[in-house]
């Protein structure tokens, strides 16, 4: 495969994974209004481990690092969405 072709492969990718993170961010949002109601801390860290678990069950090993970075990554980018649950 050629960088033109790898690089055209990246682009059909992220048409396909970035409307599925906004899905999820969605109801990352809606999980923190529901938390805030409830008066839970936004952050869960036995969610987040349980979730990394399940990601890496479903990773190839010489990818579990980095998709551990990308969800640590998510997780970040979801509690700061729920802060501002008003998506």
């Amino acid at each position: 495969m050629t960088l033109t072709e790898a690089r055209k492969e990246i682009d059909a990718l992220d048409e396909q994974i970035i409307p599925l993170l906004e899905k999820r961010m969605r109801a990352a949002a809606l999980c923190g209004a529901e938390k805030k109601k409830t008066g839970m801390p936004l952050r869960d860290e036995k969610r987040e481990a349980e979730i990394l678990h399940r990601a890496e069950q479903m990773t190839e090993p010489p990818f579990c690092a980095a998709i551990r970075h990308v969800y640590s990554a998510l997780f970040d980018a979801c509690v700061e969405l729920e802060k501002d649950a008003d998506l």
